[in-house]
This record gives structure tokens, C-alpha cells and sequence, in this order.
């Protein structure tokens, strides 16, 4: 549909060979804040820093975005949920 082909239009435009894509920081940096947030008030695993939590939950939601992408039909709601229970599950402290 139209949000996909824009998607795969806006990355095109904003490649940047041998850099990361520069919206990827605006993205990152508060995901890692809350992430630290959360671990200072014991409610997200602390055994792993914070930036690590971040690169994973972000790669889990990328890799639902990149199916999607690839592959049209693909059912990216459902890809993007079960993401992130997935990524909530593993962001809970550990025992």
C-alpha cells in the first residue's frame, strides 16, 4: 500500500552510503533513556546495558519493518505486536 511505498521512498532518498541512516539517533537516543530509566527503577532487566536492550529492541521492530518490506503481503501489524511482546518479555528483569 501507499504507507510501504512511501517508507521504501523516504529510505532511498535518505540513503547514506558508510553512515547510518541519520533518523536512526532521533529514534535510538530515547529508547535508551527509557530503557535506562526503566532499569534504575528495577522494572527492566539490568544485566545488560542499556544501548545493548536498545540495538535489540530496535532489530526486533526493524525486522518486522524489512519483512514487511520485502515482502508486501506480509502482515506487518501482527509482525510489529508480536515484536514487541517479544521484546517486552525479554526486557523483563531476571531472577
Amino acid at each position: 500500500g501507499a504507507a510501504r511505498e512511501t517508507l521504501l521512498e523516504f529510505m532511498r532518498l535518505d540513503a547514506t552510503p558508510n553512515v547510518p541512516h541519520p533518523y536512526l539517533d532521533r529514534i535510538f537516543e530515547p529508547i535508551v533513556a527509557l530503557i535506562a530509566e526503566g532499569q534504575a527503577a528495577g522494572e527492566i532487566r539490568s544485566d545488560r546495558d542499556a544501548v545493548f536492550l536498545t540495538q535489540m529492541t530496535v532489530g526486533m521492530i526493524n525486522s518486522a519493518v524489512t519483512n514487511w518490506l520485502a515482502h508486501p503481503d506480509y502482515a506487518v501489524e501482527e509482525g510489529l505486536l508480536e515484536a514487541m511482546e517479544f521484546a517486552i518479555a525479554t526486557l523483563r528483569p531476571t531472577d
